[in-house]
């Protein structure tokens, strides 16, 4: 009996946990670079990043049910492991291929699905459950496989799993750190996807060299078999597990992404929403998930009421974030500082906590439901599969229904309903089944529950009020805040002029005329730049990014046929048409204008049509997801959209730009378009793009400038009595000389 026992505790060769680590590092490298590659080809809407990422959940929920049930069946789990992995290495070294014959495949039907949102998103879907569905089953198999081999008794579940899930776990925490911060700006995306595709194939093959050595024992063959029940309904002198515990897990999984959705959209305001925001907050909410795990792994077997203690961590994941949000933002509304360290301590005061109870959570349901079926494998894959389908409900009712509905206060005291509900229930439960005092308990709880109240009630914090007011100028006033699917837009009034602004979470995306002389909103003089400029026959506008409409506005005052707006969120759309109508010509009642609420690149990359000018303001490139917008290949994109003598213009919003990042812009910029003029006056920036010759026809400028509406727009430029010296000579040359320098004094200083 004690060689048996002694089996029983056999130690994992430390190989087989270095694989598992490094499989845990490269399945969240592969989630990083194949988002931000499906974004790329299919957009980056909340709608569309949502859709891959219950694609990609959906298949680990799937490959962790089926695998789990085969493994217990399988002599020699870590073999099956090992071929898994080298199956994921090469799907992953050929993924860039694939996506690019499936943007192809996308191109062709776009054009036809675009204007219709429901079969738009659907059509994704399908394409995201089919390119992501194999090897995403296969990565969801893997824990249910190490499990199988590891776990070797029930009586070892608990500790065991929580170990093996800590070095999976801290695997991740790695991928998401080094993907996130070094390889992606260092190697690039697709050289960092085919690395993690080579060490795959080193981890699949050193973990089939030593899976000869590990065949389970045949003594371990009965745990392939449900266990026997006595006379009381018992296994093995057990409690059988209680449907209501995987219902639980399920929710704990919603809840938990709704924390990690609701943190995100909540430290992006006090936080800078840069490209490495979401970074950081995925790396220290599975460190605090890592470190739960780790930290309770002698305690999970010793435990004598396991499902009164994960009752208890339920309810401690939901009292703790429930008190740290308010003292948290406040922190960060008050403490103004960008410093990389200052935003990771941010993150961890608000979510260590909450996270390191979530990582108990996970073992503790292991070693319930292994206590009761005996059955390791289908136990584990189980498991993760509820938690994975709970975590894709979160994700999905958290983005889409209460956080627009509700906003960020109000979602988070939902999401710790549920995890108290799912407490609760537990400790109601086993109070009802082993002692009988549920009243006393349930009286213990209601006076907990309204001591945390009190506590939270004291705590007097508006979010997101009070950190927008130290964003705005003291002289205006908040008159709008909406949480909305992609970010939290709001709109301030200056009542002294009159001054309407709207925001972006902490980005100004545009301001309306101000009282004083010369004051004029740069968006108004941007939007006639390149009309004025264009020679030719100038009939279809694209606009992307609306913000305010100014820019879009302006450019109605000319004789064009059609001008298609692309714009991410429905809310600024909105905003836009009513609240600013009055600054961009009513374009949302204009026949010619056609409003598109779609990823900007996302749509230039597949749309069909052509145009003569392409005119875009986006935010500062630090913002998450706005880099797309200033790369190489975004202006090859345009490229081909722009008919002859096109011109694609861009503003550069120097003042959130820092010089560095300004002449990298400017440099890809020219790289694509050699013909190429940089306009500035004074404040901002913007670049001009030539398909074709640099050229300025002064007589149909002259006539353009007869129009009312053009003059009244310009009305603000120092233009005087002395316009015809000012205006070039007809047919003067402005192409670019040898050295790249253009003459084109006398237009800057007419439109400065």
């Amino acid at each position: 009996m004690s060689d048996k026992k002694t089996n029983q505790q056999q130690n994992i060769p430390a190989v087989i946990l270095i694989c598992f680590f490094l499989s845990g590092l490269l399945g969240l490298t592969y989630e990083i670079i194949w988002i931000r590659k499906l974004g790329l080809i299919f957009g980056t809407t909340v709608v569309a990043m949502t859709t891959v990422l219950a694609a990609f959940f959906g298949g680990l929920a799937a490959g962790s049910y089926i695998f789990g049930r085969i493994s217990d069946r399988l002599k020699n789990p870590i073999q099956a492991y090992a071929v898994l992995e080298l199956l994921i290495s090469i799907f992953a070294f050929f993924f860039p291929v694939i996506l690019i014959l499936a943007g192809k495949f996308y191109s062709l039907f776009y054009p036809y699905l675009s204007e219709n949102f429901i079969v738009l998103n659907v059509t994704r879907f399908i394409l995201f459950a089919a390119l992501l569905v194999l090897p995403t089953t296969m990565m969801g198999a893997t824990l249910p496989l190490v499990s199988r081999f590891f776990i070797r008794s029930p009586e070892y579940a608990g500790g065991r799993f929580g170990i093996l899930y800590a070095v999976n776990t801290f695997g991740a925490v790695a991928g998401a750190f080094f993907c996130g911060f070094y390889c992606i700006r260092t190697l690039g995306v697709d050289t960092s996807n085919h690395f993690a595709a080579i060490l795959n194939a080193v981890v699949a093959l050193t973990a089939y060299w030593q899976s000869r050595q590990l065949i389970l024992p045949a003594e371990t063959a009965s745990l392939s078999e449900p266990p026997p029940k006595d006379d009381g309904g018992k296994v093995n002198g057990a409690r059988k597990s209680p449907f209501f515990i995987p219902v639980c897990f399920f929710l704990s999984g919603f809840a938990s992404i709704g924390y990690e959705i609701i943190w995100t959209r909540y430290v992006s305001l006090p936080l800078s929403n840069t490209r490495y925001t979401y970074t950081i907050i995925l790396t220290v909410f599975l460190l605090g998930t890592a470190i739960g795990s780790i930290l309770f792994a002698s305690f999970f077997d010793k435990v004598k009421n396991k499902i009164r203690f994960f009752g208890c961590l339920e309810i401690g994941i939901g009292i703790s974030a429930f008190l740290l949000v308010p003292l948290v933002y406040l922190a960060g509304a008050k403490v103004q500082y960008s410093l990389f360290a200052f935003e990771f301590l941010i993150c961890a005061v608000l979510m260590l906590i909450p996270t390191v109870l979530m990582g108990a959570a996970f073992p503790i349901v292991i070693k319930i439901m292994t206590a009761s079926s005996g059955r390791i494998g289908c136990s584990t894959g189980t498991c993760y599969a509820v938690n994975t389908l709970g975590c894709i409900s979160g994700a999905l009712v958290t983005g889409f229904l209460l956080i627009p509905f509700l906003g960020i206060r109000l979602s988070l005291n939902v999401i710790v309903a549920v995890n108290l509900l799912a407490g609760f229930y537990c400790l109601l439960k086993d109070a009802m089944n082993v002692n009988k005092k549920w009243i006393f308990n349930a009286i213990i709880a209601v006076v907990s529950i309204g001591a945390v109240l009190l506590i939270h009630a004291s705590i007097h914090v508006r979010i997101p009020e009070d950190f927008l007011t130290t964003l705005k100028n003291p002289a205006e006033n908040i008159t709008l805040t909406r949480e909305c699917l992609e970010n939290t837009v709001w709109e301030t009034v200056n009542p002294s002029n009159q001054q309407h602004s709207l925001w972006v979470n902490r980005t100004v995306l545009g301001r309306t005329l101000a009282m004083e002389p010369y004051r004029v909103p740069p968006q108004i003089i941007a939007g006639h730049i390149p009309m004025l400029l264009h020679h030719g026959d100038l009939k279809k506008v694209l606009g992307i990014c609306l913000g305010t409409g100014q820019t879009f506005g302006s450019i109605l005052a000319y004789d064009i046929d059609t001008m298609d707006i692309v714009e991410l969120s429905k809310t600024i759309i909105g905003l836009a048409c009513t609240d600013f109508k009055d600054v961009n010509r009513d374009l949302g009642n204009n026949a010619r204008v056609h409003l598109i609420a779609e990823d900007g690149r996302n749509f230039v990359a597949h749309t069909k049509n052509n145009y003569d000018v392409i005119t875009l303001e986006p935010p500062p490139p630090e913002e998450a997801g706005i880099v797309n917008l200033y790369s190489a290949e975004f202006y090859q994109l345009c490229g081909k959209r722009l008919n002859k003598n096109g011109i694609l213009s861009q503003w550069l919003p120097i003042h959130s730009t820092s010089p560095d990042d300004t002449k990298r812009i400017i440099k890809t910029f020219v790289s694509v378009f050699p013909n190429s003029v940089l306009w500035y006056n004074t404040a901002d920036l913007i670049l001009l793009g030539f398909n074709g010759g640099i050229a300025i026809d002064a007589e149909k400028m002259q006539a353009l400038l007869s129009n009312p509406g053009i003059a009244k727009d310009l009305s603000v430029s120092y233009i005087g009595s002395n316009l015809p010296d000012m205006l070039p000579a007809p047919g003067a040359d402005f192409s670019a000389d040898s050295a790249g320098n253009t003459n084109l004094t006398g237009i800057k200083n007419f439109l400065a």
